[in-house]
């Protein structure tokens, strides 16, 4: 028998032109290759949305794909808002009801053996997915974002801007 997987990814991973979708694609491809049973719930976001009509047949043969659009733009007022939160602003970006309930029907519908969060962007949904699936979770984390971030604070010379930064980064590095 087969490993049941469900991938999350925060982007659907085509055309694979960058170090995201092809890390995204890699795995997909290596599930495939080892034969596993591949489920892909896959958030299509505004900044990266695919046509998913426009797919080639080699993608589809990865696994089942379920996608959901998230308006994922930065937008400033809902970013000020953000500041009287703890939460990371770069998360909650990606947190949709629509996501959560196609997690929902997917999981209702199927058992897994192995649920990986690929990426960061996908982690906020792990508690829901705890919740309704006895299989083993994976966060296969491609970068560490803080550290991205904090970077970009220490090169940045205006004041306000740099606290702010920081302030993402280190809501980020707590998540």
């Amino acid at each position: 028998m087969s490993l049941r997987v469900l991938v999350l990814v925060n982007r659907v991973p085509w055309p694979v032109k960058d170090g995201g979708t092809l890390a995204h694609y890699n795995l997909l491809h290596g599930l495939q290759q080892a034969q596993c049973q591949v489920t892909i719930a896959a958030l299509n976001t505004s900044k990266h949305w695919v046509d998913v009509k426009s797919l080639p047949q080699s993608f589809n043969n990865l696994g089942t794909l379920h996608t959901t659009f998230v308006d994922n733009k930065v937008k400033p007022h809902a970013a000020f808002l953000n500041l009287f939160t703890n939460k990371s602003y770069h998360l909650q970006r990606f947190i949709t009801p629509h996501f959560e309930q196609q997690l929902l029907d997917i999981l209702k519908h199927n058992t897994f053996d192995l649920i990986i969060f690929d990426g960061l962007f996908t982690a906020p949904y792990v508690h829901l997915v705890r919740a309704h699936s006895q299989a083993k979770l994976w966060l296969r984390q491609h970068n560490v974002e803080y550290q991205i971030w904090e970077t970009l604070a220490h090169q940045t010379k205006t004041p306000l801007k740099k606290w702010y930064i920081n302030l993402l980064a280190s809501r980020l590095k707590s998540f």
